[in-house]
């Protein structure tokens, strides 16, 4: 067994492995000229119009701006669970708000980091 697990392990440091994608878009490809800033900076504008970015629905719940439907003081809602600050980092909701904001700030930073150069 253990041998097996060597010959694994040799045989997976092939060259073919290390392929690089052509369809990849890195940084060493793309930040040319500006007309890949200006598209960049579209991109990072772009971001703002995510829906999840705000998350209205959930954000309204969770700073009791709202009360969750009509059955006071049992509410029945699923977004009863933002309004009483029961949701956990397993809850979708936030973390597509999270992943939201983290795209808008990769695309900012590739943008600042292309304009410097």
């Amino acid at each position: 067994m253990l041998c097996f697990g060597l010959i694994a392990f040799t045989w997976s440091c092939q060259d073919f492995l290390d392929e690089v994608n052509p369809n990849e878009i890195s940084t060493e490809n793309f930040w040319q000229n500006v007309a890949d800033l200006e598209a960049g900076v579209n991109a990072v504008y772009a971001s703002f119009r995510d829906p999840d970015l705000l998350n209205l629905p959930i954000e309204y719940h969770r700073s009791d701006m709202t009360f969750p439907g009509f059955g006071r003081p049992n509410p029945t809602e699923p977004v009863a669970s933002y309004f009483f600050h029961l949701y956990s980092a397993a809850d979708p909701a936030p973390q597509r708000k999270w992943a939201a904001l983290y795209k808008g700030i990769f695309r900012a930073n590739q943008v600042i980091e292309a304009y410097d150069r």
